[in-house]
């Protein structure tokens, strides 16, 4: 009832999906009332492929594949998979993914208020960006924050997690350790003497990115994580670096290393202390090259996208919408 409402309220006249939010009954009675469906940056992990190819929904799964005009796979791999389930091979067409562009959009804007003093504070220290970690990693960044200490004396370490309400519990511990924290919702600033500034708010990730370097992304260091999206720290001009856990985000590091072999660097903790004091101890020039690296690879995935996924949504969506 709650969809009939929504579709008769608002008769939207057409219908995008992304990812893999797709839900049964939401496809189904938006398709019963004749509105054109496209899937854009269509993922299927393994999990998901074998749980809705079982016998109780497979079925289930066809008729709301059959719906679309236009799904758009992140790879050949998940365009076999959505074929397999249901998916009419006309309507599968590679277009890219959407993340590049919008990470490149999403670095052209300009920074929010209140961030000058932080970035001014920023200029005379050695600093490197922990974004988006979980806390099964926070021991981690702690002990990589001790160890680089004792090569970066002036070291400041940024940390951003992943859930902002953790910002307290981690500065709690850092500080246990004799560290200075300063917390970004608390208004501190970044004197001398801090050590670690605690990013607990939402929505100025970009913005830090965009004042460092070096970036680590987080959920990625501890087996059962799936990490998250690099292209925002490449698109800011970081040197990149994430673990080994990123699920579907491999994919997006494996194109970006074929772009550039120095673009993302993956790192257990061991890999991303030696890296980050390399990085930390290094001439500008090679900070450069590295932080170009990211930057070209991510862009050079970029290009096109926004326009390719364009087309089709015309050629496939809005010329039904317009007859």
């Amino acid at each position: 009832m709650a969809v009939q409402r929504f579709l008769l309220h608002w008769t939207p006249q057409a219908a995008i999906f992304m990812e893999s939010e797709l839900w049964p009954t939401l496809v189904l009675e938006t398709a019963q009332k004749g509105i054109p469906l496209a899937l854009l940056n269509a993922r299927m992990s393994l999990k998901s492929f074998e749980r809705w190819s079982a016998a109780p929904m497979q079925p289930l799964v066809a008729a709301m594949l059959s719906q679309f005009s236009l799904i758009a796979p992140l790879s050949t791999k998940e365009a076999i998979r959505y074929q397999i389930l249901g998916a009419a091979p006309s309507i599968i067409h590679f277009a890219g993914n959407l993340k590049y562009a919008c990470a490149v959009a999403d670095a052209q804007k300009e920074s929010s208020s209140g961030l000058a003093d932080i970035e001014a504070a920023l200029k005379d220290r050695k600093v490197w960006l922990a974004a988006s970690t979980h806390a099964e990693e926070e021991d981690a960044i702690i002990r990589i924050h001790k160890e680089l200490k004792n090569w970066v004396p002036r070291l400041l370490t940024i940390v951003a997690p992943r859930q902002p309400s953790r910002g307290h519990a981690i500065m709690t511990r850092f500080r246990q350790q004799g560290f200075g924290v300063a917390v970004r919702s608390e208004g501190h600033q970044i004197s001398s003497n801090i050590d670690v500034y605690m990013v607990d708010t939402l929505g100025e990730l970009n913005h830090f990115y965009a004042m460092v370097p070096i970036a680590f992304v987080g959920g990625s260091l501890v087996q059962g994580l799936a990490g998250h999206n690099l292209a925002e720290a490449a698109a800011a001009g970081c040197i990149v670096l994430t673990g080994y856990h990123i699920g579907h985000f491999q994919e997006m590091v494996e194109e970006m290393q074929k772009m550039s072999p120095l673009s993302v660097q993956q790192v257990d903790e061991e890999g991303l202390v030696d890296n980050l004091r390399k990085f930390l101890t290094a001439e500008d020039s090679y900070l450069d090259e590295r932080r170009a690296a990211a930057d070209g690879a991510l862009r050079a995935a970029a290009s096109g996208v926004s326009t390719r996924v364009w087309e089709l949504l015309e050629s496939c969506i809005l010329k039904k919408v317009l007859i």
